[in-house]
């Protein structure tokens, strides 16, 4: 008996969704369709690749060490297929996006919601977490960072060069309370610094790097308890943040990292998403512009302290 490759995607629909009804479901065929090329496959193989039970289809060992290899087979026909106008699928499924929550208020959703009409079949959920939780199995999300992530094995990562400008913020209030106490020719006093991302600024101590996480570091600048360096779109968003003056030179711009599993996610999807968050972050640096200071205002310099 000849093997239809696609009888693979019917394994694959069943793998994921658990049944042969869901895979009916998303396949638009009937379930008993499913269970005869599952049926059919197995026999060709001579290996069973479920166990069935009242709740639905459980992958056996075999099964499970097959289904990569099957995905695989079926994202490599899809992606010849979609070299052709008639063969192309539409852009669809869940995608889970992993960001910290700043991040996502100020650049992810509002990409989101510019692309969102374009693609009406993408199920679109944010999860928000702590820049230093676990971000959980990496075959689940697609996950938007700060910081570079750690290879993991299935997972393919994708840098957006220079899409991060940073800048110094600080309370406006205590700024310009700062500059109305200060007179003469003798400097402000220092600006403290709460914390500074790895790369950013290289020359500080090391128990003064980026030890918070983005949410508490902003909170911190706005109780007035120091400067922070912060990603220019989150505090030139903030009413209640202002640049604060440096002298210390320092790498002004970074990349934003993406990460998503490999042969699950459209890669039309990722690379949509990928210009839209470039997109919004380019447009919010423009509308902020560049860092602007009274001219008779003097340069503050930094004093460095931990946010620990």
């Amino acid at each position: 008996m000849p093997l239809d490759w696609d009888d693979i995607r019917y394994f694959v629909a069943a793998a994921r969704g658990g049944s042969t009804l869901a895979a009916s479901r998303v396949l638009d065929v009937s379930q008993t369709t499913v269970a005869r090329r599952i049926d059919r496959i197995e026999q060709r193989i001579a290996l069973r690749l479920f166990e069935r039970h009242s709740g639905g289809y459980r992958l056996t060992a075999a099964g499970a060490r097959a289904l990569e290899d099957a995905e695989a087979v079926v994202w490599e026909v899809e992606d010849f297929l979609g070299l052709f106008p008639a063969g192309r699928r539409p852009l669809a499924g869940k995608l889970r996006i992993v960001t910290e929550e700043p991040l996502a208020r100020t650049l992810v959703m509002p990409a989101v919601d510019a692309i969102r009409l374009e693609m009406p079949l993408v199920q679109w959920e944010m999860v928000v977490r702590d820049a230093l939780a676990d971000p959980g199995p990496p075959d689940i999300h697609v996950g938007v960072s700060l910081a570079a992530p750690a290879p993991r094995a299935g997972v393919s990562i994708r840098a957006l060069k220079g899409a991060i400008a940073w800048a110094v913020f600080a309370r406006r209030a205590s700024v310009g309370a700062e500059r109305r106490a200060f007179a003469g020719d003798d400097e402000p006093p220092p600006l403290r610094l709460l914390s500074c991302p790895p790369g950013i600024c290289e020359s500080v101590r090391p128990e003064a790097r980026y030890l918070a996480g983005l949410a508490a570091l902003v909170a911190a600048t706005r109780r007035g308890e120091g400067a922070a360096v912060l990603p220019a779109l989150l505090g030139d968003s903030d009413p209640e943040l202002v640049r604060a003056p440096m002298h210390a030179p320092f790498p002004r711009r970074t990349n934003l990292w993406l990460s998503y599993p490999e042969r699950r996610v459209q890669k039309a999807v990722i690379d949509r998403l990928a210009d839209a968050l470039l997109a919004r972050a380019g447009a919010t640096l423009a509308r902020a512009g560049a860092a602007t200071t009274s001219p008779r205002a003097p340069q503050a310099p930094l004093l460095v302290a931990s946010a620990a």
